[in-house]
């Protein structure tokens, strides 16, 4: 008898343990990225607005969670339009994966002061994880249009492929003749033996139609490569971007040619 005592005691902890293990809920604080994806630094003239500034919010570990978007050290003049802060559903976002976060449109007044300005965004979860970025937001009086000789230096970015920042770079651009002919030269460190000659007009360049052999990207080779391309100056002449079009060309993966015909690499690099 004091046997099945035992027994039925021990059953009925054990039922009790079990249970109130069922009613816990293990709740993993959301980890998460918030990378930058628009260039780092931004030029706006006063009474200019730009609506396309862009970051990323990689969810890596945890339990989803409503992220909410703040932005500090706005200078005088300038201002978030719908204003920070802006928050994201838990929905929104998917593990492993990059979500892709527009920020309100930034507007710089006529009231704003001409010079460069750090603009810190933060990103902060539900449970009070964050994480910031910051870009340069740089206030110009007037937009001034680059000639050649202005635009020649070293600049030093990204290329990205899609929202991806695939590998640095550092562009020289030169102008050899240094005569009014429209036209500069473009070499690329990371691209070895690339030259472009790109058309200016204004702030704006073209690239026309580039046969190469060989073009060594990284670790791989892009062979029988035709490319084109386009490109701006800023107004301070601070910022080039460029993006080149491949008009045909394969990269060889295992013995196979794989055509890159249709692809784009895309960059804005620095002076």
């Amino acid at each position: 008898m004091k046997r099945f005592s035992f027994l039925f005691a021990l059953s009925i902890l054990l039922f009790s343990c079990k249970k109130n293990e069922d009613n816990i809920t293990t709740t993993i604080p959301m980890e998460f990225e918030l990378k930058f994806t628009s260039p780092s630094a931004i030029s706006l003239i006063k009474g200019t607005s730009k609506s396309d500034i862009t970051s990323t919010i990689k969810w890596t570990v945890g339990n989803a969670e409503t992220i909410t978007i703040t932005s500090s050290s706005l200078p005088v003049g300038v201002s978030f339009n719908p204003s920070l802060p802006k928050t994201y559903d838990a929905s929104t976002f998917v593990l492993n994966t990059s979500t892709n976060i527009v920020l309100p449109e930034l507007i710089v007044s006529n009231a704003a002061t001409a010079g460069t300005y750090p603009i810190t965004i933060t990103a902060t979860s539900s449970t009070g994880n964050t994480k910031t970025i910051t870009f340069n937001l740089i206030i110009i009086n007037n937009c001034i249009t680059q000639t050649e000789n202005s635009t020649v230096g070293v600049y030093k970015g990204s290329w990205k492929i899609l929202t991806i920042n695939a590998f640095p770079d550092t562009l020289s651009v030169v102008n050899f003749l240094n005569i009014p002919d429209q036209k500069v030269y473009i070499t690329s460190k990371t691209l070895p033996g690339l030259i472009l000659t790109a058309t200016t007009n204004g702030n704006n360049f073209t690239i026309a139609n580039l046969n190469i052999p060989t073009l060594p990207v990284g670790i791989i080779t892009l062979t029988n490569v035709t490319i084109n391309g386009t490109g701006s100056f800023d107004c301070t002449g601070k910022i080039m971007s460029l993006t080149l079009n491949f008009v045909s060309g394969n990269i060889v993966v295992g013995g196979f040619p794989i055509s890159i015909a249709g692809q784009s690499f895309s960059g804005d690099f620095i002076r």
